[in-house]
């Protein structure tokens, strides 16, 4: 399981968390909240089946999963945490 890098970004009444999951679509991308001050955001990525007209010659991309649990202050809103890709 891979940690992803994250970017944080503090402005007056709220965090932005950046995190770098290159290769993934939005609708692959969990974000949850947990324990009540955790936010978690996960997702993993699969290989592409192959097509019997093409086959992998090498492969070097990872396929991998991946997690990033940060943990919020205890008097954070998590009903208010939203996410955009």
């Amino acid at each position: 399981m891979a940690s992803t890098p994250a970017d944080v970004k503090e402005h007056s009444n709220s965090y932005v968390f950046v995190e770098d999951m290159p290769g993934l679509k939005s609708w692959d991308i969990k974000v949850q909240a947990e324990n009540y001050n955790v936010l978690l955001i996960s997702s993993e990525r699969k290989r592409e089946k192959e097509k019997e007209w093409a086959k992998y010659v090498r492969m070097e991309q990872r396929v991998d999963k991946f997690m990033r649990k940060i943990v919020l202050s205890e008097n954070a809103n998590v009903d208010v945490i939203f996410a955009v890709c």
